[in-house]
């Protein structure tokens, strides 16, 4: 039984997409609008200077991420009830951080969608 190139190319894109369905989260939840704008910024003042730090500042964002994605899998819990389990001081705490993070990632959406409209229309 032979199969056409097609079908063998449908049948691994659908693998890679099963594959990458995890990860692809996972990135999604770790790139936030600020990363967006202060990355494109950082590299253009500063081109490969910040690669080193970068990839520092990430390495010790991961287990953080890693932890409450391990958490929500062996709990069956959200991360608002583990906080709430722990005292509503700890959950006002995050609500507080969460709030504060997305005012400033709203924020910098919005730079960043200004910025891309000036250079697009070729405002002053």
């Amino acid at each position: 039984m032979s199969y056409s190139a097609e079908t063998s190319f449908l049948a691994r894109v659908t693998a890679l997409l099963k594959l990458l369905g995890p990860g692809v989260l996972m990135a999604t939840a770790a790139v936030g609008g600020s990363h967006l704008v202060a990355s494109t910024q950082a590299g253009a003042k500063f081109g490969w200077q910040l690669a080193l730090l970068i990839l520092v500042v990430n390495l010790l964002k991961y287990p953080f991420f890693r932890a409450g994605v391990s958490y929500t899998i062996s709990t069956k819990q959200t991360l608002q009830q583990g906080y709430l389990e722990m005292g509503k001081r700890y959950l006002a705490i995050a609500l507080c951080l969460n709030t504060i993070a997305s005012v400033v990632n709203a924020a910098a959406l919005l730079l960043f969608a200004a910025s891309y409209c000036r250079t697009l229309f070729h405002l002053i």
